[in-house]
């Protein structure tokens, strides 16, 4: 698994909106996949580690910091008829890299949840 974010600042409610407030995150992650079917229905479950980066924004120093990161995840796809399935994935992520300038660590974590029809070929 691979990607990426961007957002705006926000601190003490006051929103930082220029270009040099920008928090940056990423996530590269590996590991092994079990895949298994029973009828129609298709299942898989994952677990991967490897690295979460951040980047702080300018007025933090635009330090970036990465840290181990871990992942676990699965689908479910129902498949209709020989062309077509549709399907659910959710996946976690988790990390928290320690930013040296600032002196504090920041906890990065996302929660996936997608849907959709896919073409089978």
């Amino acid at each position: 698994t691979w990607g990426g974010s961007a957002h705006y600042t926000e601190v003490d409610g006051i929103a930082y909106n220029s270009a040099d407030d920008i928090w940056s995150t990423g996530i590269l992650l590996v590991g092994p996949m079990y895949m298994g079917s029973s009828g129609n229905i298709v299942y898989e479950g994952h677990v991967q580690l490897g690295r979460v980066i951040g980047i702080t924004p300018n007025f933090f120093g635009g330090e970036t910091a990465s840290d181990t990161g871990f992942g676990i995840g699965g689908s479910l796809k129902y498949r209709l008829g020989s062309k077509f399935a549709v399907g659910v994935n959710l996946d976690y992520i988790t990390g928290e890299p320690y930013f040296e300038y600032a002196g504090w660590s920041q906890k990065i974590s996302a929660i996936n949840f997608t849907g959709g029809i896919g073409f089978l070929f």
